[in-house]
């Protein structure tokens, strides 16, 4: 009898020897196995269990967001402006870093600068929030590095007033280490009447937009502001005044001037504007003009004053790609810039026979898959030639600098918003928008025309802390132990919900279901 309760006990100590904690259903926690082993007279040895991913140092979980998110340029543009982040790719991309902070506490902390870190106002009321959030957490203020004003603003009449202007320079007062800043509100037929706010003391990226009056413009660039600026971009409308042209300017350190012009090109000369500007740093010029407008006389001239005066030190420089009409040569203004390296064409552009340009290593050309071959004769040196399809500008307009030559990349590039095609055929590298075909072949989940509100709807989730208590808490029901007696039919959703959304996000369709298909089939055997 002795025998037989010693050998049942030996049985029973074995069978508790391999025990599975299970989660429960209000924790989505990893599942780990425990199991003990016990060999001869030595003491029970029991397995540490495996590291989940919320246990990774700050560092590496940094370096993963890095990853997971698009750089600022390629979040594309709003519809109806010239920059900016488009509604849908902006707005799926705050999702996405919203939902990383709902994963686990060090997720949430981890994430919390990315979050604030790129900011872009896209409406008066999220203006309003903004101001609201910023009032009552002014410790958020440090983590802003970019800030951008892309909504419409309403006049001010003798009933209301408009303190879009008053709003902004208190925001500006608690963002400490902003870099980049962006004024681009829509004001309709008319200009901000309020003065802007001051520029703080570490803006180096300034954007203006077109409705920013000269005498706004000539307010917001001081010297103390000229100074520290190395990237400006305004864009030019009306004629200027003469006290704003004669206005001398010194930016002894900006390295990137991006002109628009949206009036007539005799109105809106920008050799006439940047007559009295000194910029000896200047390496990188864009020149800009919106495609719904025509060109209206011969912009040759001034673009020839403008490279006379600084085109000495070029090493980039961006024609639009609604060009002047066919027939102009463009070797003529390109002789202005012996040191010229990247270089960004209209379709319609011709190069004399005469011309060679040595120096040049990348060319980008804007035309569409039916436009003739590109010439490589005037470029004896190039390393790249692209062909930019102008359909890509209605997605991002930043794209030759956005998608530098000199990096390497996949045959595709996908983000939120965003999605681009390379093909190599000749030699030559072709970006493209894919066409429907080319879609379905990539296997991606294309909703970029989608309602906004609708494309971001974040489902609802558990309150992230009460989530990352209970995981720690010893304490289980009786209904969780009746839940793991029985053989699940359907399986509890392997990853935290905060998770789960965040790769729904950023990841494929189809590539996200199959990713679900096999942690199930990873999980679901060791249950059973």
């Amino acid at each position: 009898m002795s025998i037989q309760l010693s050998s049942r006990k030996r049985r029973q100590s074995h069978s508790e020897s391999l025990a599975l904690e299970e989660p429960s259903a209000k924790r989505h926690a990893g599942f780990r196995l425990f199991r003990t082993f016990q060999l001869g007279t030595s003491q029970p040895e029991t397995m540490v269990p495996k590291k989940t991913i919320t246990d990774l140092p700050p560092e590496i979980i940094e370096m993963v967001f890095e990853m997971v998110f698009p750089p600022y340029s390629l979040r594309a543009r709003p519809r109806g402006y010239e920059c900016g982040p488009t509604n849908y790719g902006w707005r799926k991309t705050l999702a996405g870093k919203m939902a990383i902070m709902s994963v686990c506490r060090a997720w949430s902390l981890s994430g919390r600068p990315f979050l604030y870190r790129d900011i872009t106002i896209l409406s008066r009321r999220g203006l309003d929030a903004l101001w609201w959030t910023f009032h009552h957490n002014h410790d958020l203020g440090r983590l802003v590095r970019s800030l951008s004003f892309v909504f419409s603003a309403v006049p001010a009449t003798i009933f209301s007033e408009d303190r879009s202007c008053r709003d902004m320079a208190d925001i500006l007062t608690l963002c400490l280490l902003v870099k980049r800043l962006d004024f681009l509100p829509d004001a309709g037929g008319y200009s901000l009447t309020e003065p802007l706010p001051i520029i703080p003391s570490t803006i180096t990226s300034l954007t203006l937009g077109s409705h920013i009056g000269f005498a706004q413009m000539r307010f917001a660039l001081m010297p103390q502001t000229c100074d520290r600026l190395q990237e400006l971009c305004i864009t030019l409308e009306d004629h200027p005044s003469k006290d704003f042209i004669e206005s001398p300017m010194s930016f002894a350190r900006l390295h990137t001037l991006q002109l628009t012009c949206r009036g007539r090109c005799e109105d809106c000369v920008p050799n006439i504007l940047t007559a009295a500007w000194d910029m000896p740093q200047l390496k990188r010029v864009i020149f800009r003009r919106p495609e719904s407008l025509l060109w209206d006389g011969d912009p040759f001239p001034e673009y020839t004053c403008f490279l006379e005066r600084h085109g000495l030190r070029l090493e980039y420089l961006e024609f639009p790609d609604c060009g002047p009409p066919e027939g102009q040569d463009f070797g003529s203004l390109l002789i202005l810039c012996p040191v010229l390296q990247h270089l960004v064409l209209p379709a319609s552009a011709r190069i004399g026979e005469e011309y060679k340009f040595p120096t040049v290593r990348w060319l980008d050309v804007w035309c569409t898959r039916e436009d003739d071959a590109v010439d490589p004769t005037p470029w004896p040196n190039v390393d790249t030639i692209r062909r930019l399809d102008p359909q890509l500008l209605k997605v991002i307009l930043d794209l030759p600098r956005a998608c530098d030559p000199r990096s390497r990349w996949e045959q595709q590039l996908v983000w939120p918003g965003l999605a681009l095609l390379k093909v190599e055929r000749d030699g030559i590298s072709h970006l493209l928008q894919p066409d429907e075909a080319e879609k379905g072949r990539m296997s991606i989940d294309w909703n970029e025309d989608a309602d906004d509100g609708e494309a971001v709807d974040v489902e609802t989730l558990p309150d992230p802390w009460d989530e990352y208590n209970s995981s720690r808490s010893g304490e289980s029901s009786d209904t969780e132990c009746d839940v793991l007696e029985e053989e699940p039919t359907e399986p509890e959703p392997v990853l935290r919900p905060g998770l789960r959304r965040l790769l729904q996000v950023t990841m494929p369709k189809r590539v996200f279901a199959r990713l679900e298909r096999v942690l199930l089939d990873l999980v679901v055997p060791s249950v059973r």
